[in-house]
Parts: C-alpha cells; sequence; structure tokens
C-alpha cells in the first residue's frame, strides 16, 4: 500500500486502518519514487511486513457474505499490532529504504536473494491457509 502523510511515504500490506493502492511492482516504484522527489524532501520507506496478529483474517467475509472468523496460526504467532506498528514508525523517522519487519519469516528475504529454490521448497511445506 501507498501512504503519503505529511513528508513521508511508506509501503505495508497488514493494516487495513491506512488506505493505499497495492503494487505489485513495489521495489521499483519505491526506488523510482525515491529518485524522483529527492530534492524535493519527500522521503520513501518501504516496509515489508511479515505476519502481523491482525484482525483481518477473522473478519473477511466468505462469498454468502458471512464473518470467515478464522484465522491462521502464523498470522495468529505474528507480531503484535503495536510492536509491529513502532517498528514501522522507527523506520520511517530514521529514513530507511526499506524495513522488514517480523519474527523468523523475515529470513525469507535472505532466502529469495541467495537460494531461491530452497525458498520454494520451504513455502511448498509451509503450513499458511
Amino acid at each position: 500500500m501507498v501512504l503519503l502523510r505529511c513528508r513521508l511515504v511508506s509501503s505495508r500490506r497488514l493494516l487495513e486502518a491506512w488506505v493505499g493502492v497495492v503494487l505489485r511492482r513495489g521495489r521499483g516504484f519505491f526506488d523510482a519514487l525515491r529518485l524522483e522527489h529527492d530534492t524535493d524532501n519527500i522521503k520513501v520507506t518501504m516496509i515489508c511486513p511479515g505476519f502481523v496478529n491482525t484482525n483481518v483474517a477473522r473478519n473477511a467475509l466468505t462469498g454468502d457474505g458471512s464473518s470467515l472468523d478464522l484465522q491462521d496460526r502464523a498470522t495468529e504467532k505474528g507480531l503484535d499490532v503495536s510492536v509491529f506498528a513502532r517498528r514501522m514508525l522507527k523506520a520511517i523517522k530514521k529514513e530507511k529504504f526499506e524495513a522488514y519487519i517480523g519474527k523468523g519469516e523475515t529470513k525469507g528475504i535472505y532466502l529469495k536473494r541467495f537460494f531461491p529454490k530452497l525458498l520454494h521448497k520451504v513455502v511448498l511445506k509451509s503450513k499458511v491457509r
């Protein structure tokens, strides 16, 4: 999602309270945005969240309009929303280019970069709904 607020721009997926636009190719977009607006004093931080324990899945609606009322274990064991928010704000205040916020699942970033086939196997074995 993209959040434009004061002079900060951040990206994150799981906190539904902020309205934004989901971008599939976010990294390139944010890199270009950062470069193009550096002289305008606009700072860009891309937030890459892991699992955050929210009620988004529980409040999701099924095809018939009823509440899903389920949450997978990974999300349940995820970071508390207040912890995530503090880390996100800290990264934005430090004007970091990217911030990986989560628990052990953030190690997947390094697996993807250095061992993409291994990450593929790990994800296939994971138990996320």
